[in-house]
């Protein structure tokens, strides 16, 4: 509650100045981040006026981050209500977060459905995952933690990496093989399953083929946030 009351203060700064913040989310692997206009303070919820963008994906997700100048980190709320007509949200359970979200240099796409690939270890061993997303030059994987082993698997690793990605806008189905270097471990045991963050080296052939894809993923998922935008204020009005 502590923090929750700093970060409050700091923000009624900003509110009796007239100035504004940032919000910022990630839809489907794409930034989304607007500026929003704070309307009113409470002991505990601030209620801001949110672009028709982040209003989805704070529909969505249930959360988002801010970033202000005054802010000495990004922080993260939580979403208490939502009015679609008028694009307003009520956040509170504000906290500092280290992530350093929306900073990425590359864009990074959500496959719309799952991707199954395999991933060789460095003894040859053959083991199957999940794409969770993609860039140029990284991607983040799913694994069940059961068959993650700390010796084939660890911050470091080399792996021999295959798998394809789907017909998407003009691009047409294509095998991608290469090698991948891993970042970062994540276990989920909710869910029991690790995250792999990853460098990737595609072979020659496969790096326009990445890039296409990506290009092709990120013009639908921009009409994807368009279409559902135009769509939640229709439907409350």
């Amino acid at each position: 509650m502590v923090i929750q009351e700093e970060i409050l203060s700091i923000l009624r700064g900003i509110y009796q100045a007239e100035g504004s913040l940032r919000l910022i989310n990630v839809f489907k692997g794409l930034p989304i981040s607007y500026d929003a206009r704070i309307l009113k303070l409470s002991s505990k919820v601030i209620t801001l006026e949110a672009h028709p963008y982040q209003i989805v994906c704070l529909d969505r997700y249930g959360l988002t981050h801010i970033r202000a100048e005054r802010l000495p980190r990004v922080a993260r709320a939580d979403v208490i209500w939502l009015d679609h007509a008028q694009r307003q949200v009520g956040l509170s359970n504000l906290r500092y977060v280290s992530l350093q979200i929306g900073n990425r240099s590359l864009i990074r796409v959500e496959p719309e459905e799952p991707l199954e690939l395999y991933i060789w270890d460095a003894n040859g061993k053959r083991f199957r995952g999940e794409l969770i997303d993609i860039s140029q030059s990284g991607m983040a994987i799913s694994m069940i933690s059961d068959l993650i082993s700390p010796n084939a698997f660890h911050t470091g690793a080399n792996l021999k990496i295959e798998f394809s990605l789907p017909a998407t806008g003009p691009c047409q189905e294509a095998s991608i093989t290469g090698r991948c270097v891993i970042a970062y471990l994540k276990p989920d045991p909710i869910l029991h399953k690790h995250r792999m963050g990853m460098q990737l080296f595609p072979d020659e052939k496969s790096r326009p083929i990445i890039s296409r894809y990506i290009s092709a993923r990120q013009s639908e998922i921009q009409n994807e946030i368009r279409s559902l935008a135009a769509k939640s204020f229709t439907t409350h009005n």
